[in-house]
């Protein structure tokens, strides 16, 4: 069969056209069996941990929205280093995460770290005195913290906690010791033997808390150091039976009466006890038994009872008792402060022939 030229000619050009409504149709997604890939979405999961959980903003996205990460720490000995979404990194920003999602179902995992006490770095120690328990509403709780740094004038004290519900550090403030203060006294009396770490209590609630400390030579970029500790804050606070005895051999009278004093340091007018019209034994030692707050120091008067009820405030001699190095420390009365580390301790001090006022 011949077909003419225009014939030919007609049927070409609906061949052409046809493959062009094809050719444009498929480039709009048009058509059956079409892959519309800009409107389909993604699963976001979160894989399930007994350290923590991770709520994503969305439970499926499009390929390039940006979702939101929040943590929740449900162990708190440990501490998020880093969220991602299937092998990739979330964006951290103060304290929260964020990613693009990707063309890609999206599974959230998180690394963790675990906390790890640290009481002595550099510079700086948690005395063996300190209680890491801390009553609330009962004042100014303070951990003391002892340096060793010559001619150290000025500390820089920073802190973290890792839970500001618990332990907001608003409620940490710190105080530099030196030897003056402490009544060392020596060469050097400037220099910073101590810092203060001072917790007000009536920011506190109950709970627990890792507290981190950054301690920095003002002067120096030699001299520094970093503790770690478990703060616990309770309702109540932790007290000892504690036995005081005093020798009283150097200033011995027949029939004299004496007098003991104590108090908490820093609060003076909280937690003092005085024991009055006391006797000395057989020995020449005058015997009593105290309440002691654990972590706390107190300071200690000891007088002999004079003319008219009169006092005359007699000086101490430094002692140590129960402990180990390096264990709690030891239970003592060193610089003008008594501590003890162990329940039902007993501690002998010496009344010496110098008095005060």
């Amino acid at each position: 069969m011949r077909i003419s030229k225009r014939s030919f000619t007609a049927v070409l050009a609906a061949l052409c056209a046809a493959i062009l409504c094809t050719v444009f149709l498929a480039a709009c997604g048009g058509g059956d069996g079409g892959d519309n890939t800009a409107d389909q979405t993604y699963t976001i999961t979160a894989a399930a941990s007994e350290d923590y959980t991770l709520t994503p903003g969305a439970s499926s996205a499009k390929a390039g929205e940006e979702i939101t990460v929040a943590v929740e720490l449900k162990n708190a000995d440990k501490y998020i280093t880093g969220v991602k979404f299937n092998d990739s990194d979330c964006t951290e920003e103060g304290g929260s995460y964020r990613f693009t999602m990707p063309a890609e179902n999206v599974t959230l995992t998180a690394t963790t770290g675990a906390y790890q006490e640290v009481l002595e770095d550099g510079m700086a120690t948690f005395a063996s005195s300190n209680s890491k328990t801390v009553q609330k509403d009962a004042g100014e709780a303070t951990l003391i913290i002892q340096t060793e740094k010559a001619y150290m004038s000025k500390v820089i004290s920073e802190f973290e906690s890792s839970d500001e519900s618990v332990l907001p550090v608003s409620a940490i403030t710190a105080e530099d010791k030196s030897k003056a203060d402490l009544g060392i006294g020596g060469a050097n009396d400037f220099e910073i033997k101590e810092v203060h770490v001072n917790i007000d209590t009536s920011k506190v609630n109950l709970g627990t808390s890792w507290l981190t400390m950054h301690f920095k030579d003002y002067g120096s970029s030699s001299g520094q150091a970093t503790l770690v500790v478990k703060i616990t804050v309770a309702e109540q606070a932790v007290t000892w039976k504690e036995t005081l005895v005093f020798d009283v051999k150097d200033i011995y009278e027949e029939g004299a009466a004496y007098h003991v004093h104590l108090s908490i340091a820093n609060t003076m007018q909280e937690g003092y006890q005085s024991f009055d019209d006391l006797t000395a034994d057989e020995n020449k030692q005058v015997t009593v038994q105290i309440d002691y707050v654990v972590g706390k120091e107190y300071l200690l008067l000891f007088a002999v009872v004079g003319e008219v009820d009169a006092l005359v405030y007699h000086d101490l001699s430094s002692a140590i008792g129960s402990g180990s190095t390096a264990g709690s420390g030891f239970s003592q009365y060193q610089n003008k402060r008594l501590t003890f580390v162990l329940n039902g301790d007993t501690l002998t001090l010496s009344v010496l022939e110098t008095t005060h006022t």
